[in-house]
């Protein structure tokens, strides 16, 4: 089978059932589900799983799709929930790690634990996230999916279903330690205990996730006294301090000095080349996690042109604003950006309609015939940035001047002017058609 392309977020409202029944398109939307969980798109993920419910059907006898595709859809199905588990319900919630937790887990893609900090990171509130936290640990004890070849003979000599609440059972008897077990009382249950001992290697990387995911549930803020215990749905907190959800997430904790008072401070004022620098560098934050995002898209393309555009692609329909700008630096630094525009035919064809309609007739048309220009190379940085990414103007002209930047580094002088610094506005702007 030929390599398939991966489903436009703009096709979901006119997905069909008859669409559905093949094997192409099922692979488009798998493909869909690892750029979303890449992304953390969960308003995407959401739409698209309430979609393919809607057109899967509740039971196989009311499919009209293949056996086997209907149960790979409904895999999926559950693989988007828990993408977008901070905008499902409490009850969709606690059925995922009550019914499903077995999916989750077993993904070489979607790494579940990574999505629980981040749903913390979205909700903000300490208190919200102890609540969910609190949902996935009833869902967790209550869990009668089987795992493992054989049932589990527990501590006291009976012998009990090898469902993964049993397993959590007997985790806790096991392990002496309940508060703040990490990697060693994890390798000493799979190492010793005698039902573990007769689990296969997969089977024990399996146990051990799920024992790393339930003592993050169960005790989120490691070096606190924070602990739910099993079966009840209230915390046992310790009164002296409370939660914070950034470090519950895995964030460092960050020291605080004491406020110094009537102290006056006589403020240095910026040079002007600091200014500018400050200026270029705008949020330290979104600036690392641009940086993170070049490494990755770096590690993922290496050389290839190809998967470098089709990353491009990706990353600005997710509406990615951190990877989009990474791989704008990357086509620059590739030399490729001009390529891109000339040769892919269906961008090409694409502006072409864009530019008519923003810009007019003759300047679609001389796009066309030299779309290597450089007015057209700022058009196209525009209209994703502030277009597709919805960044304001000085925001999108920020990037430009940086690409500019780059773009003079590389010897492509021609494309150096496409965006500036206004001292006297304190603004990034983009330069006139006129000027180029």
């Amino acid at each position: 089978m030929a390599d398939t392309r991966v489903l436009y977020i703009e096709e979901i409202p006119i997905l069909t059932k008859e669409k559905l029944n093949s094997k192409e398109t099922f692979e488009s939307v798998r493909k869909l589900v690892i750029d979303l969980s890449e992304g953390n798109d969960t308003s995407v993920a959401l739409t698209l799983s309430k979609k393919l419910e809607q057109l899967v059907g509740n039971t196989i006898e009311q499919s009209t799709l293949e056996p086997g595709l209907y149960q790979n859809y409904n895999k999926v199905i559950i693989l988007l929930k828990y993408i977008a588990m901070s905008e499902i319900s409490n009850m969709e919630m606690e059925e995922l790690f009550k019914n499903n937790l077995s999916l989750i887990l077993s993904s070489k893609n979607i790494d579940i634990l990574e999505k629980i900090k981040y749903t913390l990171l979205v909700y903000g509130d300490p208190q919200t996230g102890l609540h969910l936290l609190n949902i996935i640990n009833k869902g967790l004890n209550n869990n009668e999916e089987k795992f493992g070849d054989e049932k589990i003979k527990d501590s006291e000599g009976k012998i009990v279903n090898n469902t993964i609440k049993n397993w959590l059972v007997e985790y806790n008897r096991f392990t002496s330690k309940k508060k703040g077990r990490g990697a060693v009382e994890r390798g000493n249950f799979i190492a010793n205990n005698k039902n573990a001992k007769k689990l296969t290697e997969e089977q024990k990387q399996f146990l051990s996730k799920l024992f790393l995911l339930y003592d993050f549930i169960r005790l989120p803020y490691g070096k606190k006294d924070y602990n739910i215990e099993r079966g009840e749905m209230g915390f046992q907190e310790s009164h002296d301090q409370r939660p914070d959800i950034n470090e519950m997430a895995g964030a460092e904790e960050e020291t605080i000095a004491p406020i110094e008072t009537n102290v006056k401070k006589v403020e240095k004022q910026p040079t002007i080349a600091e200014e500018i620098q400050t200026a270029y560098q705008g949020d330290s934050l979104f600036q690392q996690q641009i940086e993170k995002e070049e490494k990755s898209i770096s590690q993922k393309v290496g050389n290839d042109n190809q998967k470098l555009r089709d990353e491009f692609f990706r990353a600005v329909q997710l509406r990615n604003k951190a990877r989009t700008i990474a791989c704008f630096i990357q086509l620059v630094k590739f030399i490729d950006i001009e390529k891109f525009l000339a040769e892919d035919q269906r961008l090409k064809k694409f502006l072409a309609v864009t530019w008519n309609q923003k810009h007019g007739k003759v300047f679609a048309d001389e796009f066309e015939k030299d779309p290597a220009q450089a007015k057209y190379i700022k058009a196209f940085v525009r209209y994703v940035l502030e277009d597709r990414l919805e960044m304001a103007e000085s925001e999108s002209a920020r990037v430009a001047a940086k690409l500019a930047n780059l773009f003079k580094k590389q010897g492509q002088e021609k494309y150096a002017k496409i965006a500036y610094f206004d001292m006297k506005d304190k603004k990034f702007k983009f330069f006139g058609d006129a000027e180029h």
